[in-house]
């Protein structure tokens, strides 16, 4: 049996160091998936994980010929580092994820529901996306010359696909700027939403967007509004007015709660929304 305590102080091959047997190891422990602790510098080879909600971060951990059933993984999981090889993931929920330096070599991603996704020196090759809902990603711009993923060093971008294949996917309110997309091939995938200002692609894949992953995320907030507080509240109107000035260019301010302080807006309003606000503003990738 594997154990987090076990890891913790292990490093290098799991299955040598303790002994494992030949054959696919079946971690699925719940408990031990749920712990908040920092696994580092492990091998995993031939490694299943099934229905687990996952607490655990890996760093500078490589994982190959490993299977991951139905994780739910919430800011977790890929840590910084980690070096994934012929890898499935399979009906994987995730959100806020990072994944600063991490190599997703010849992987394979099935009906994965990836929320807020906020790369860093990011690499997928040889990998394949089907039946994926992607909502949120932005890569993150980090000018630091001792954050520098091996695999990446000659690009130029932040989150690089290689000869990845997308086949149906949907990408909703990303932003692509510092994306590259090398030699990749597409089927019925989609963009909504999104912004491809920046972006380095030798296929323009992607759909004319009838408005930017910001102004949909306003719209999303006005409409949360509406059926908290209802058409003639103040926070309504107060919100509805930024709006539209920010989609007819008479303010480029992003600040959008400073509408909801102005004095306008009476406080019971604005507890009534303020969770649901927090929510939706996590979802997305500011």
């Amino acid at each position: 049996m594997v154990t987090v305590d076990e890891l913790l102080k292990t490093q290098g091959d799991v299955r040598r160091v303790i002994a494992l047997p030949h054959g696919v190891v079946d971690w699925s422990d719940r408990r031990e998936w749920l712990r908040l602790e920092v696994l580092r510098n492990l091998e995993f080879n031939d490694f299943r994980v099934s229905n687990v909600d996952v607490g655990l971060d890996f760093i500078f951990c490589e994982f190959s010929n490993c299977l991951f059933e139905g994780l739910r993984v919430e800011n977790h999981f890929f840590g910084s580092g980690d070096v994934w090889q012929s890898c499935v993931f399979e009906g994987c929920e995730m959100s806020g994820m990072i994944a600063p330096m991490n190599s997703f070599r010849d992987c394979r991603f099935d009906n994965l529901r990836l929320q807020n996704f906020k790369p860093y020196q990011t690499l997928f090759t040889g990998t394949v996306f089907e039946n994926c809902s992607i909502q949120g990603l932005k890569a993150q711009i980090i000018r630091n010359n001792r954050m520098v993923n091996a695999d990446m060093a000659s690009s130029l971008g932040q989150l690089l696909f290689r000869d990845c294949s997308f086949v149906d996917v949907e990408f909703r309110q990303c932003y692509f700027q510092d994306v590259i997309f090398e030699q990749c091939k597409w089927e019925r995938t989609t963009a909504d939403e999104c912004s491809f200002e920046g972006v380095v692609s030798d296929l323009k894949w992607w759909q004319t967007q009838r408005v930017d992953p910001f102004t949909a995320f306003l719209s999303d907030a006005l409409e949360l509004i509406r059926r908290k507080c209802g058409l003639e509240s103040a926070a309504y109107k107060e919100f509805e007015n930024y709006l539209i000035d920010y989609g007819a260019g008479r303010t480029s301010s992003r600040d959008f709660s400073a509408c909801l302080y102005n004095n306008r807006v009476p406080y019971p309003e604005t507890q009534k929304i303020i969770k649901d606000l927090r929510k939706l503003v996590d979802s997305h990738p500011f």
